[in-house]
C-alpha cells in the first residue's frame, strides 16, 4: 500500500517585507507537517530575498531539509520603483497580483487533477476568495499585525453607523476615541489609513480596508501572528463579534405584507449594518410581486441573504444568530426560546398579540416593533430596536436561562418540573394551591383584556384574507412537496453563507483517504508568470 498523498498549500503574502517574514515562517511549519508548499512572491521581492540568501549561505532558498516551491509573479511596477508608496502597493495587490491566483490554481489542477489544494492568503489579499470559490478550494488568511488592528477594521461598519467614523474614513478633527470596549482610547489621527496620507489616499485606503475585511468576515479560518495571553481582551471581543451577529427574519406562512411595510423592513435592515437572513415568501405580498427599494440589493449584497423557505430550527440553533424578527406565532416563539434567541415581535393577528405581551412584558426576552398612525413599522423603529436587542445582555441571559429550563423539561420524563405547591394538570390537589400577589394578577388580567381587544380589532381586517391564502397554499403545497428535496439542498447552501461560514463547500474530486504514489520535492521549483 502506498503512502497517503500530501496536500498542497499555496501561500501568498502581501508584497512587503513585514508581511513576507511571518508568512515564510508559516510555510516552513507546513513543510515540516508534510505539506507540499508553494510560496507566491513578486519578482521584485523574490530578487531581494535571493540576493540576501546568498550572503548567509543558503542555496536557492533551501536551508537544512526545508524545501519550498517558489512561484514568481510581476507586481506591475518598473524595476526602478522603490515600492515604498503604500497606497500604490495596495492598489496593485488588489488589481494585479491577486489576479494570478486564478491562473495558478487552474494550472495546478490541470497538471494534477487529484491533488488536494488549499490557499493561505495575506489578510490584505483576501479578495482572492473569488478565485478560491470558483475552483472550490478552501482558503484561510494570515493577519500579520496586531490583532487589535484587525478587530478595529473588522468593526468598521459599526464604527461608521455609530458616527465614530465618517463614511469615507476621512477625519476633519482629531481627538482621543475609545473605538472598542477592549481597546484603550486612541488618537484618531493615528488610525492606520490616516497617519502619513493625504485625504485622497485616506479615502482609498479606507475603502481598501473595507473591501478586504468583508472577505475576511466570510472566511472560516483566520490565522494571527500573536498569542492569546498577549491580547486576551481583544481576542475575546473579536470572538464575540463573530458569534451572535446575524438577524433572522421570518413571518410564518399566513402573514401578508403591504408594499410600504416591505420597504420599511428592507430599509431598516439595511440601516442596522448587520448581516441578515430574510425568508421572503413568493406570496408575502397581497397578490403582487415584492418590490425592494432601489439600491437596497447593492447596498446589502455582502451581508443579506434571501430564501423562500429554510429549516428554521437549524438556523435558530446556530450561535451566529443574535436576533429573530418574528410575527410571534407560538411555534416560532417556542423555537426561539428553545435555542436562546431574543425576539423582535411584529404580531399580525389573533393570538400573536397575546404571545407578544408575554415575550416582551412577562418573560422580558424580546422587544415589540411599534407601528405609526398608519399601522406601519418604520425604518428607524426597526434600526433602533435591533440595536437595543444586540446591546441587551440581560435579555440574552434571560432567554438562555429559559432555554436551559426548556431542555430540562424535555429531559424530564414527566414533562415540565412542577413545584410541590403547584398541582399538575389533571391532578386533584389535596389543598388549595399557592396564590400569587393580587397586584401581579390584576396587571396580567388588564394586559390580557387590552391585548385581546387589540388583537380582535387587528385581526378582523386580516383574517378573511389569511383564510383565503391558507386555502391557496394548501393547493400549492402539493406542488412544493414534490420539490422539497431540491429546496432543502438549495437552502442548506444559502444557510452556510448567511451564518458566516465559508460561502463555498470543498467538493473533492476524489476521496482524500485514497492512497497514491507519494509526491516529494528533491529541490525547490521556481515558476514565473509574465504580466
Amino acid at each position: 500500500m502506498g503512502e497517503r498523498r500530501r496536500p498542497h498549500a499555496v501561500l501568498f503574502p502581501f508584497p512587503a517585507q513585514g508581511h513576507i517574514n511571518p508568512m515564510m515562517q508559516l510555510a516552513n511549519m507546513l513543510v515540516e507537517q508534510g505539506f507540499i508548499t508553494s510560496f507566491v512572491n513578486t519578482d521584485y521581492n523574490y530578487s531581494r530575498i535571493a540576493q540576501a540568501n546568498k550572503h548567509i549561505g543558503c542555496n536557492d532558498f533551501v536551508c537544512g531539509e526545508v524545501s519550498i516551491r517558489w512561484v514568481v509573479v510581476p507586481d506591475g511596477l518598473p524595476p526602478s520603483d522603490k515600492r515604498t508608496d503604500v497606497s500604490t502597493l495596495c492598489h496593485l495587490a488588489e488589481t494585479v497580483i491577486v489576479s494570478f491566483i486564478d491562473k495558478l490554481i487552474g494550472e495546478m489542477e490541470e497538471q494534477d487533477p487529484e491533488q488536494a489544494i488549499c490557499l493561505v492568503m495575506d489578510g490584505m489579499l483576501s479578495t482572492a476568495l473569488d478565485a478560491a470559490k470558483c475552483h472550490r478550494v478552501p482558503m484561510a488568511s494570515l493577519w500579520t499585525s496586531l490583532i487589535a488592528t484587525y478587530a478595529l477594521l473588522y468593526d468598521l461598519p459599526n464604527l461608521v453607523s455609530s458616527s465614530l467614523l465618517p463614511s469615507n474614513g476621512v477625519l476633519k478633527d482629531f481627538t482621543m476615541v475609545k473605538y472598542l470596549p477592549s481597546m484603550p482610547p486612541f488618537y484618531s489621527a493615528h488610525l492606520p489609513w490616516v497617519v502619513g496620507f493625504d485625504e485622497t489616499q485616506q479615502e482609498f485606503l479606507f475603502r481598501f480596508n473595507e473591501r478586504y475585511m468583508e472577505r475576511n468576515r466570510e472566511l472560516k479560518w483566520v490565522l494571527f501572528n500573536s498569542f492569546y495571553h498577549l491580547e486576551a481582551p481583544i481576542i475575546d471581543d473579536l470572538i464575540a463579534q463573530g458569534a451572535s451577529s446575524v438577524v433572522y427574519v421570518s413571518f410564518g406562512s399566513l402573514v401578508i405584507v403591504k408594499q410600504r411595510q416591505l420597504e420599511e423592513f428592507a430599509l431598516g435592515l439595511e440601516a442596522t449594518q448587520k448581516p441578515f437572513l430574510w425568508v421572503l415568501r413568493s406570496d408575502l405580498m397581497d397578490g403582487s410581486s415584492a418590490l425592494l427599494p432601489p439600491g437596497f440589493m447593492e447596498a446589502t449584497k455582502d451581508r443579506a441573504y434571501f430564501v423562500s423557505w429554510c429549516p428554521q430550527m437549524k438556523v435558530l440553533s446556530h450561535p451566529f444568530v443574535a436576533c429573530f424578527i418574528t410575527h410571534c406565532g407560538w411555534n416560532f416563539v417556542m423555537e426561539s426560546i428553545a435555542f436562546g434567541v431574543p425576539m423582535l415581535c411584529w404580531p399580525y393577528f389573533t393570538y400573536q398579540f397575546f404571545n407578544c405581551v408575554y415575550v416582551v412584558d412577562v418573560w422580558r426576552i424580546g422587544l415589540a416593533l411599534n407601528k405609526n398612525s398608519d399601522g406601519i413599522t418604520e425604518k428607524k423603529e426597526i434600526e433602533i430596536e435591533v440595536k437595543r436587542v444586540f446591546e441587551n445582555d440581560e435579555m440574552k441571559a434571560r432567554v438562555l436561562k429559559l432555554s436551559e429550563e426548556a431542555k430540562d423539561a424535555v429531559i424530564n420524563t414527566k414533562g415540565s418540573k412542577v413545584s410541590k405547591d403547584k398541582p399538575s394538570i389533571g391532578d386533584k390537589p389535596s389543598k388549595k394551591p399557592k396564590t400569587y400577589s393580587t397586584k401581579s394578577s390584576m396587571y396580567v388580567k388588564e394586559v390580557e383584556k387590552e391585548v385581546t381587544i387589540q388583537a380582535m380589532n387587528e385581526s378582523e381586517k386580516n383574517l378573511k384574507e389569511a383564510k383565503s391564502e391558507f386555502r391557496r397554499k394548501t393547493r400549492i403545497n402539493k406542488i412544493i412537496i414534490g420539490k422539497s428535496e431540491e429546496v432543502m439542498k438549495e437552502t442548506e447552501t444559502i444557510l452556510r453563507k448567511v451564518l458566516l461560514q465559508n460561502q463555498y463547500e470543498v467538493i473533492p474530486k476524489r476521496d482524500q483517504g485514497d492512497v497514491a504514489k507519494s509526491f516529494s520535492l528533491e529541490a525547490p521549483v521556481m515558476q514565473s508568470y509574465d504580466a
